[in-house]
């Protein structure tokens, strides 16, 4: 039952993520980048984890966004192997955090708040399961 509507949700947000964003990037690539707009100065590895983007193919998605000139990465004071990531300023005139609350307010619109925080635990409570976390 849940799982059927997962999929129509995921291409409804691509959808509405290709009608309203500039600057050609891909659904993935601008989850990076907002990742980085959101986290001022992350590592490759923090991003990694926050987007739960696997490492090889997060440098893959930060290399593109480095050659478009959105991000440029940087040394991390104390550890010259770690790479810090900051989006330029062509990256934050996307603008894509206001695109992504956006989307997040006209996908909740209507629906009551206490309806979206049993949503919001129980999808995390699923994600859990899978991952072999919590309650196993």
């Amino acid at each position: 039952m849940i799982f059927s509507r997962l999929s129509p949700l995921l291409r409804a947000m691509h959808a509405y993520y290709d009608a309203h964003a500039k600057g050609g990037l891909t659904y993935a690539q601008a989850r990076v980048l907002a990742a980085a707009l959101a986290c001022p100065g992350a590592t490759q590895v923090e991003l990694a984890d926050e987007t739960r983007i696997e490492p090889p193919t997060m440098k893959r998605h930060l290399d593109a966004l480095e050659r478009a000139g959105l991000i440029r990465r940087g040394s991390v004071d104390g550890d010259r192997r770690k790479r810090a990531v900051m989006a330029t300023p062509a990256g934050e005139a996307l603008d894509l955090l206001r695109l992504r609350d956006q989307l997040e307010a006209v996908s909740v619109r209507g629906i009551d708040p206490g309806d979206l925080a049993i949503t919001a635990a129980v999808l995390q409570r699923m994600e859990e399961n899978l991952r072999g976390g919590p309650g196993k």
